[in-house]
């Protein structure tokens, strides 16, 4: 969950940042625009509409201290490889200058990457 996928002709990448499983709204919006900068904290809950109710969880492995600046557009995308209840219904990806989202990519990997060498998959 942690790619990107650079848009047309423009120097701006899409990061997964985090989830979101289905709360229950009726309908869930295209994207959501930060009304200020945020800091962004690894396997964290953030609520961008109190009223509606809208929130997601961050990737646990993003990089300590990521912040978004105002403006900053996120784009909600529907999960099309949900197999389990477990998995989210939907991504949050950030429309990030690519440089920056080339950056917070490969954090993401590298966090990733320490978490499975210390929690090894247990084989059956």
């Amino acid at each position: 969950m942690n790619s990107y996928k650079q848009t047309d002709a423009t120097s701006t990448s899409y990061a997964i940042i985090g989830k979101i499983w289905n709360n229950g709204l009726k309908e869930m919006p295209r994207g959501f625009i930060l009304s200020n900068d945020r800091q962004f904290v690894a396997g964290s809950t953030v609520l961008l509409d109190k009223e509606a109710g809208l929130g997601f969880k961050t990737d646990r492995n993003m990089p300590t201290g990521t912040i978004l600046e105002k403006g900053t557009p996120l784009a909600i995308f529907a999960n099309e490889n949900r197999r389990t209840e477990k998995d989210p219904n939907f991504s949050v990806s950030a429309l990030l200058p690519a440089e920056k989202a080339e950056a917070l990519i490969a954090g993401i990997k590298a966090n990733k990457a320490v978490y499975d060498a210390a929690h090894p998959k247990k084989v059956l």
